[in-house]
Formats: structure tokens, sequence, C-alpha cells
């Protein structure tokens, strides 16, 4: 007898307030999750934000990729506050977020 799999979803509300969501896919060089902070590198690549190789932000992913590759990713818009994986730089970021018009709340 064949195991089945169960999948499950749970809904998550990551948008807040009334201002205009922009997105856009781009092509990643890495791997990111649902909440990520995407950012640019020197040679112009978008990736994951590390602050070394990837760090000048950009936006934040909407969706996971398993591969580096097409995502799409949220460029403008109110979002709460526990969708933003900001991986202990939670001051740094909420601020270069708010400079490309991405408000946390």
């Amino acid at each position: 007898m064949a195991k089945n799999k169960i999948y499950t979803s749970k809904d998550q509300r990551i948008f807040q307030g009334d201002f205009p969501i922009e997105t856009n896919a781009l092509t990643l060089q890495t791997q990111v999750e649902a909440g990520d902070i995407v950012a640019l590198s020197t040679a112009k690549k978008f990736g994951k934000y590390d602050g070394t190789t990837y760090s000048d932000v950009y936006g934040v992913a909407y969706e996971t990729t398993e591969n580096a590759g097409q995502t799409v990713v949220i460029l403008t818009g109110g979002l709460v506050k526990s969708f933003p994986k900001f991986n202990g730089k939670e001051e740094e970021l909420t601020i270069a977020l708010r400079k490309i018009g991405i408000f946390i709340k």
C-alpha cells in the first residue's frame, strides 16, 4: 500500500495598510525563502542579503525558491513585522527597507 502525503497550507497575512504594493519577478543568484531580504551585489546581481556579497537592499522575497532563479520580489508596500526575515539585523534592515518604500509595521 502506497503512503499518502498530506499537504497543508497556512494562511499568513503579510501586507499592512494602504500603501501601494509593487512586485517584480527577478532572477536571483541564490535560494531564498519567503520573507528573505533581497539585495544587489557590486556586480548588479540579485541574491539573498548577506551584508557582504549581497548588501544593497532591493526588496523582500514574496515566495520561496529551492534553487537560484526567478522569484517574485516585493519592491514597495507595507509589511507586517513578522514577515521579513531580519536575521539579527532588524534595525539596520528596517531603515534600509524604509528608504526603498517598504514599511514595516
